[in-house]
């Protein structure tokens, strides 16, 4: 700022900040990426895994939802229907049968995400919490919904190799 009361007080120039905030609201809302986002992220972490705790449980499976832009314009994005809870709620309802449940599924979704960034395909999403989740338990099963493919990204084999060197020479330190 030009401003000599506030310079004296050196406090930071927040606007590149918040160009970076708003870019990054404004690619969020972008219907067309937010679609082929949600495409790869279909590709990319839709599977059925085994999962141990303390139920009977020994499937997970992890769905993403399919998606088209609809609309004369082009404006509306329809997402296919699905079901379940927030995952809190759900965890809670479980809670005292299933105590380890949400370290099991948090687990192996973390798993999944770090396997599919950094060893296999790069892509991760960029947004992912138990806010973007809905999960449903069934008698065999435990359901997880992955919603919200707005935030992504790719890492390309060098910025993976990168972060694996980084992580190499902390684990190392």
């Amino acid at each position: 700022s030009k401003d000599p009361e506030f310079k004296q007080y050196k406090l930071p120039w927040l606007r590149p900040q918040i160009k970076v905030v708003h870019e990054a609201v404004m690619e969020e809302l972008e219907l067309i990426r937010t679609e082929q986002n949600q495409i790869e992220g279909k590709d990319v972490y839709e599977v059925s895994i085994p999962i141990s705790f303390s139920g009977p449980k020994n499937i997970l499976e992890i769905h993403v939802p399919s998606a088209e832009i609809i609309g004369k314009n082009q404006t509306l994005m329809q997402q296919e229907l699905v079901f379940g809870k927030k995952v809190d709620s759900e965890i809670a309802n479980y809670k005292e049968p299933y105590p380890d449940l949400y370290a099991a599924v948090a687990e192996k979704i973390t798993e999944l995400w770090f396997d599919q960034a950094f060893f296999k395909k790069g892509f991760f999403h960029a947004d992912l919490h138990a806010g973007n989740m809905l999960m449903k338990v069934t008698d065999d099963r435990v359901q997880v919904n992955l919603l919200d493919f707005g935030m992504a990204g790719h890492l390309n084999q060098q910025q993976r190799d990168s972060v694996l060197l980084l992580a190499l020479g902390i684990k190392l330190d």
